[in-house]
């Protein structure tokens, strides 16, 4: 979790800035939305505030253990793997999409799949994604400068 390039923080009150006058977000957020791929924008007017001081406070701790840590989004995860197949995460039939999918893509998860709730259910996505990175399966969308999402390997 990062920033975007010219924020110190996501307060109205501060006069920090984005550097590009008229960025709504990081770089790879607006690739996301290019791709069509659903996002909130990281900026002073965002709804998920708590979220991104979460993820920046626990990317710091992380990072000062000594682990490697990459950002990750399960609904990019999804699309990417499965295109538009995926159904809203309101719809009915979510659930069910994810519970069926999930087993195909981690081993020996099949047994305990019936014990996955949504939020469990983007962890095993993100897990996934982390796997995938770890065998250099993956692409990143982004700045390097300003963070980088990670995602399984783009189609060409």
């Amino acid at each position: 979790m990062t920033l975007p390039a010219g924020l110190c923080c996501l307060e109205e009150s501060c006069e920090c800035d984005f550097y590009q006058p008229q960025a709504k977000g990081r770089q790879f957020e607006l690739e996301l939305s290019k791709m069509g791929v659903g996002c909130f924008f990281t900026n002073k007017r965002t709804i998920i505030r708590g979220l991104i001081y979460r993820g920046l406070e626990l990317k710091r701790r992380l990072t000062k253990m000594g682990f490697e840590v990459i950002e990750v989004y399960p609904y990019a995860t999804k699309l990417i793997l499965f295109g538009d197949q995926v159904p809203r995460r309101v719809a009915s039939g979510s659930l069910s999409f994810h519970k069926e999918k999930l087993p195909e893509l981690i081993p020996g998860l099949a047994p305990c799949v019936d014990m996955l709730d949504r939020p469990s259910c983007d962890a095993a996505f993100n897990a996934y994604t982390g796997y995938l990175y770890s065998k250099n399966s993956t692409d990143s969308l982004g700045d390097p400068s300003e963070g980088t999402l990670i995602v399984p390997k783009l189609p060409r």
